[in-house]
């Protein structure tokens, strides 16, 4: 029986562990979507441009990037998602892969 409830108490400790590290990853997201909403494009400052972060979409669907008067100018994310929402989402909670080279 004792044995049941030192179990019972290791289980809630770890949910205990878990759930905060799940409201902590939350809140670095929310910390995220401030910045997320003020970022510029990492490749576009490469070439020497100063260009907010949007949604942009291709054929291979919607991705994070820079435009300029011209059109699309570079693609920051890795990822490309279906949805233009799943995209306005990443960008806002911080969760993309920047890409690095061209």
């Amino acid at each position: 029986m004792q044995a049941q409830a030192l179990a019972t108490s290791d289980l809630a400790q770890q949910q205990s562990i878990y759930l905060w590290n799940d409201l902590m990853t939350k809140s670095q997201a929310m910390e995220k979507t401030d910045d997320a909403q003020q970022q510029f494009g990492l490749m576009a400052g490469q070439y020497g441009e100063r260009l907010p972060l949007e949604v942009c979409r291709s054929a291979a669907g919607f991705y994070l990037g820079t435009y300029t008067d011209r059109g699309p100018f570079t693609r920051e994310s890795l990822e490309y998602w279906r949805k233009k929402e799943q995209a306005e989402n990443a960008l806002a909670t911080g969760e993309w892969t920047q890409r690095y080279d061209v």
